[in-house]
């Protein structure tokens, strides 16, 4: 496929952040802000392996509007994860806080 081809397929692509994901659907938050929208991911994703994680920044196509629990759009592209943590499943973390007692109970390092 060329690269103008490309372009035009992927004109009415969002950006969008996986923030929660349950069985097969995500909620993606568009870039520009608005409402979460509900959506699916495509099949060729699913087969690709790795899945989606919380925190994935993807590309999504909106499909119609969306009802309670109705599927609103289609997770068309996964883009690269800056890091990500294996449990729990979330993606392109930027700060992580470590809390712990002090006294008690004793703290183990080797944890």
């Amino acid at each position: 496929m060329t690269a103008a081809a490309m372009d035009e397929l992927t004109k009415d692509w969002l950006p969008a952040t996986v923030v929660s994901g349950y069985g097969g659907f995500y909620q993606a938050l568009p870039e520009g802000g608005g409402t979460a929208v509900n959506c699916r991911c495509r099949g060729r994703l699913k087969k690709s392996g790795g899945g989606i994680q919380i925190g994935d920044h993807v590309l999504i196509s909106l499909l119609a509007e969306q009802g309670e629990n109705e599927v609103g759009g289609m997770i068309e592209q996964i883009m690269p994860r800056r890091n990500c943590l294996i449990r729990p499943h979330i993606a392109n973390i930027d700060q992580a806080v470590i809390v712990l007692a002090w006294h008690l109970p004793d703290y183990d390092l080797l944890l």
